[in-house]
């Protein structure tokens, strides 16, 4: 099958948002693990100091437990998945070292139809590697 056939099949696949609002399920879903980063980027907020009662810390694996737990009751009332749950917002997700039980915990809960996360790299060894690929995370 060419390339321009595919696009157009995945294109005829496509709803229009319009068509589809209001929405039983947000089409992705975006978990901040922690508000952490090893970076301090000057164009980034999260590596400045943003001043007193700015949190910077890991969510609990508890709190993740709670969260999942809970659009696990959301997706099987609306029966379907979110399309992409990505564990990570402005904050470095290898930081939380509970990370790659929070992504096996995700992926066993069967709620989203792909998992991800964003990371600047830097905190991957090849130990860390392994890990990430048995959590079961499907983009990184």
């Amino acid at each position: 099958m060419s390339t321009s056939n595919t696009i157009t099949s995945d294109r005829e696949k496509r709803v229009r948002l319009q068509d589809a609002i209001p929405l039983k399920m947000p089409l992705a879903v975006y978990i901040e693990v922690t508000s952490k980063c090893n970076f301090t980027c000057s164009f980034c907020p999260t590596g400045q100091d943003l001043g007193p009662g700015v949190g910077r810390d890991n969510m609990s694996f508890e709190l993740f437990e709670k969260v999942v737990s809970d659009f696990k009751d959301f997706t099987k009332a609306a029966g379907k998945k979110i399309k992409k749950v990505n564990l990570f917002w402005m904050g470095e997700p290898l930081i939380n070292k509970k990370v790659y039980d929070m992504a096996r915990l995700l992926k066993d809960a069967d709620i989203a139809d792909t998992i991800s996360m964003t990371t600047n790299g830097s905190l991957i060894t090849p130990e860390n590697a392994r890990r990430l690929v048995k959590s079961g995370i499907d983009q990184i």
